[in-house]
């Protein structure tokens, strides 16, 4: 399933389009949280994978059956989310570019 894009994320390139951003700029949060936050776009989906890698946490998490990678600055004591968990995302609308898709 594709996800539709609100308005405000500004596009500018036309026709099929890949939306692209860095896995830094992408939220995570229980799935259960109430999320506020006009500068992201937040979307549901499940964690598939979870890695350390020394100063952050990287997560793979499953949206409408696509691959979104976050990656968690890490903090002492700090436990990742298990996979299989259900979360929300938060893509940073600020960070959001488009690249042409070929037909």
């Amino acid at each position: 399933g594709a996800v539709v894009l609100p308005e405000r994320v500004h596009r500018c390139v036309a026709g099929a389009a890949l939306a692209c951003f860095r896995p830094a700029s992408v939220r995570i949060a229980p799935y259960d949280s109430k999320r506020g936050d006009t500068d992201c776009l937040w979307m549901s989906g499940g964690i598939q994978r979870s890695e350390f890698r020394g100063g952050f946490l990287r997560y793979n998490v499953n949206v409408g059956g696509e691959m979104v990678v976050c990656d968690v600055p890490h903090r002492k004591a700090m436990l990742p989310m298990p996979v299989g968990s259900e979360v929300l995302i938060g893509i940073e609308v600020s960070q959001v570019r488009f690249m042409n898709q070929a037909a």
